[in-house]
């Protein structure tokens, strides 16, 4: 489906771009301390903000002396509630003389939070995209290996399922539920086919659909639906 492709390569690009942004957030901050002066400041407000959950957030504001005798005032860039930092607080301070304007509060979210996030969520996306990219061209490799090597068996078509595991743009793929039974052990085997995104019910010719087996492991078998014209 057109809409898988878009999801699987939105979720890869939308991550890899998160990660290029974390990666340059790191390198700021490392850039930030390389030149940074630590001092003490105090904390003489508490700017309240709205959150994107509507609470209430607070950014402490700090007041330093600099090198060069100035006083400094700089309003945190992280908001948290409950507040990091009470009024009248003493903590440390890193600037640069060059820009003390930009000076930050010396705590790990204060440096590396915005880095964390975004990198954290950047991940998720990236690897979840890169999954749905790389599991279908695994699984059809892995399909073309048995239907070149298996050993080919009839087994009968049983039904024709929905799985209500998986959903994509309100829609359920169906399985073909074929069963088989071994000629040495004496038992049947169940399959079940890949996912699919057209009705295969329509298309079958046959009460009998053509699986491949590994024989070296039972559990390896691909089932045959090309007559869904790629559409497996």
């Amino acid at each position: 489906m057109k809409v898988i492709s878009v999801i699987k390569y939105a979720f890869f690009l939308v991550g890899a771009a998160m990660l290029i942004g974390a990666a340059w957030m790191v390198h700021s901050t490392r850039e930030f301390l390389a030149g940074a002066q630590r001092t003490e400041g105090t904390v003489v407000a508490l700017v309240p903000s709205r959150g994107s959950s509507g609470s209430t957030l607070y950014s402490p504001v700090v007041t330093f002396r600099s090198a060069d005798g100035r006083d400094i005032e700089v309003r945190s860039r992280v908001a948290s509630n409950p507040p990091a930092h009470d009024e009248g607080e003493t903590v440390s301070v890193l600037y640069r003389p060059a820009a003390p304007g930009d000076a930050q509060v010396e705590s790990f979210f204060s440096l590396w939070g915005g880095a964390s996030i975004v990198g954290g969520i950047g991940s998720a996306f990236f690897l979840v995209g890169l999954s749905m990219i790389l599991v279908p061209v695994w699984s059809d490799r892995r399909a073309r290996h048995l239907a070149a090597t298996g050993l080919p068996v009839q087994a009968r078509v049983q039904d024709i399922e929905r799985n209500v595991m998986v959903e994509v743009n309100g829609r359920h793929p169906w399985r073909i539920v074929a069963r088989w039974k071994d000629p040495v052990t004496a038992e049947y085997r169940v399959f079940r086919s890949r996912n699919l995104w057209q009705d295969p019910g329509e298309h079958l010719q046959s009460d009998y659909i053509t699986v491949y087996l590994d024989e070296n492991n039972p559990r390896r078998y691909h089932m045959d639906t090309g007559f869904l014209n790629g559409a497996a």
